[in-house]
């Protein structure tokens, strides 16, 4: 709350990729590349670009600065508005290279429920690490395809398996709001 003035103005809270003001009809995101301060008041929604305070930290803001912002308008609210994809989408830029890809994508997903933030080997040489998220506070289920037969594990995030989900072309993911899910794929 703001008791005063100077109140107004104290406070930021952190988000990563966006912020979103919206409704069920209709809403505006924020997206950002790398700034994570923003603060919303009387509807106006506002990103930090800088620091220039030498307390509590001494190294605040010098020199030149790169960052990126977008508006977005949409219809309907955030997860409608598709806005989680859009906030990662501004933070990925595609990368076009020269040649031929050898492999298809490491699994489909039936819809947008989640959301395949990360694909990576596993630390330990034995398959390739999937991770899921679910960015709207929402629960379901979502079926991951597989281009051809595969075991797969889920893990936890340190790649510990926790449940053998077999040999198959297609698994279920049933998630919760804000879950985040991580698979080994073995082919």
């Amino acid at each position: 709350h703001a008791n005063t003035p100077a109140d107004r103005w104290k406070h930021e809270y952190p988000a990563h990729r966006y912020i979103d003001l919206s409704d069920e009809k209709r809403g505006a995101a924020l997206l950002n590349d790398c700034k994570y301060g923003h603060n919303v008041i009387d509807g106006d929604m506002i990103i930090t670009l800088l620091r220039s305070t030498d307390y509590p930290a001494h190294f605040y803001d010098r020199g030149e600065h790169d960052f990126s912002y977008a508006f977005l308008p949409h219809t309907g609210g955030p997860a409608l508005g598709e806005v989680a994809e859009a906030g990662y989408l501004f933070n990925s830029p595609f990368l076009v290279l020269a040649g031929e890809a050898e492999k298809a994508a490491p699994l489909t997903l039936s819809d947008s429920g989640m959301i395949l933030d990360c694909v990576k080997p596993a630390e330990d040489g034995n398959g390739i690490i999937v991770r899921l998220y679910e960015p709207y506070g929402t629960s379901g289920q979502v079926t991951a395809a597989l281009p051809a037969e595969a075991t797969v594990l889920e893990t936890s995030p340190l790649e510990e398996t926790l449940e053998d989900c077999g040999v198959c072309t297609s698994f279920t993911v049933e998630y919760k709001p804000f879950d985040i899910r991580t698979f080994r794929i073995i082919r």
